[in-house]
């Protein structure tokens, strides 16, 4: 080997392998002649022979002789820049090594090889490669922490950012970057519990809590939805139970933090998804947040009604508390604000039939607090397109019950969308005519009957 004559180097082994096929010393030879020649898969092929040999050996010293063979093959391959074979070799020293420190050692070398293949060549990073990484080196960890190893922190922040960086680069799958996440916090976990740790403990659930629900989002199983959404709910319950023990959002609280909103929002999506009946009591605790927007409670809007999930009256209540905030602001964002006047008005409308007048109160009342809206405080203001949306909406409705025989509730709708068409300006001259002398008609119609029957009596 040293003349560099493999051929004859590989006769003898043949012949020393046929006198003990058990020498791990002998497959260490037939490794190191396949690394030279760029046998790679001969190579990887006497590494794990040398591995069985090792652990198949009742003799503790065999074993041991058979582990530092690994090891130095792993080192000969890294000394060559193989990398190939010697993530193999890594993967071995890991697999058979008792030590803790030495197989946290390779798991970091391992890390950067497989970070440094992805980068090379532009692939895909193999994250299931490193989730196991990650498992092994917590595992070894916990281990160390048991006995108060002083190595246990300094170790422990490095695979934290490991596992963080690589969540936040894991996108195309929410599923790995939550468990990325949950990772990073349990790394967090094994150093110092110092304020900026239990912050970015804290930062580390919610975008676990982000990751579930985005996971569940894309799942089509019942089963695999299921268990994301309540991992979710189990993130969220963990990220308020830190929240207090940091502090932030008590009332003499110094911290500001946006977060509680976000955790808000994934429990109400969570629950809603799962069927929870306490949707009530996650839009009264978000409602009591000093910093909760109309936006906020929009999204809740949204989500109570995301398929399969359908909470009408929780949607209602949700933009009901949205317009209110809105008003409440101020200067008003009348495009906004019309935009829930938009979607309360089409939940409201939704109810009963369409020949059904008692269901359609409730609508006829939110109609009336627009109306005063667009002649008060939003004078022009009002986005045309919704006024028109609202008075054919309107229009149709009255329609729709005056055909039924419902007459004084179909005029009293009609009259509602005359009175929004005078609001409109571009496309008021497409409509006027039409309406007007359908309106005439009604008003007839209704007058004749009331003459009827007073005659009748």
């Amino acid at each position: 080997m040293n003349l560099q004559d493999y051929e004859k180097a590989k006769e003898v082994i043949v012949k020393a392998e046929q006198s003990d096929p058990d020498s791990p010393v002998i497959q260490f030879y037939k490794f190191k002649i396949a690394l030279a020649e760029g046998q790679d898969v001969v190579a990887v092929d006497a590494m794990t022979k040398i591995s069985e040999v090792g652990s198949n050996q009742d003799n503790d010293v065999a074993e041991t002789n058979a582990h530092g063979l690994i090891c130095l093959a792993a080192q000969l391959a890294l000394e060559q820049k193989n990398h190939n074979v010697a993530v193999s070799a890594l993967e071995k020293v890991v697999a058979s090594s008792a030590d803790n420190q030495q197989v946290l050692t390779s798991l970091r070398c391992l890390t950067r090889l497989k970070l440094t293949q992805s980068t090379d060549s532009g692939a895909k990073k193999d994250y299931s490669s490193f989730l196991l990484y990650l498992q092994t080196a917590l595992d070894r960890l916990n281990q160390m922490e048991l006995v108060s190893d002083s190595n246990v922190q300094t170790e422990a922040a490095w695979f934290m950012k490991i596992a963080w960086n690589l969540a936040l680069e894991s996108t195309d799958c929410c599923a790995e970057m939550q468990e990325l996440f949950l990772f990073c916090y349990k790394f967090s976990c094994l150093c110092l519990m110092e304020s900026s740790n239990l912050v970015r403990q804290k930062n580390c659930l919610v975008m676990a809590a982000a990751s579930a629900v985005q996971a569940a989002r894309e799942q089509i199983s019942g089963d695999e939805k299921t268990k994301l959404l309540r991992q979710c709910l189990g993130h969220v319950d963990a990220c308020r139970v830190l929240r207090k023990k940091i502090g932030i959002g008590g009332l003499n609280s110094s911290l500001k933090d946006e977060s509680i909103l976000l955790l808000a929002l994934y429990e109400f999506e969570a629950k809603a998804q799962l069927g929870d009946s306490d949707l009530c009591f996650c839009l009264d605790a978000a409602e009591a947040l000093l910093n909760a927007d109309p936006g906020t409670f929009e999204s809740f809007a949204a989500l109570a009604v995301e398929p399969p999930a359908y909470h009408r009256e929780i949607s209602m209540r949700a933009l009901r508390i949205a317009i209110k905030k809105h008003l409440a602001m101020d200067v008003i964002d009348i495009t906004k604000l019309s935009k829930a006047f938009h979607s309360l008005v089409h939940h409201a409308l939704s109810s009963g039939s369409s020949s059904d007048a008692g269901s359609k109160e409730e609508a006829f009342a939110v109609y009336q607090d627009i109306c005063k809206i667009i002649e008060n405080q939003a004078k022009g203001c009002y986005p045309e397109i919704q006024i028109l949306w609202l008075m054919t909406k309107a229009w149709n409705c009255g329609v729709n019950l005056f055909s039924a025989g419902g007459h004084e509730a179909g005029e009293k709708w009609c009259g509602l969308a005359m009175r929004l068409l005078h609001h409109l300006s571009t496309f008021k001259c497409n409509y006027q005519d039409k309406m007007t002398k359908v309106y005439g008609d009604i008003l007839d119609r209704m007058e004749r009957n009331t003459l009827k029957g007073q005659v009748e009596e």
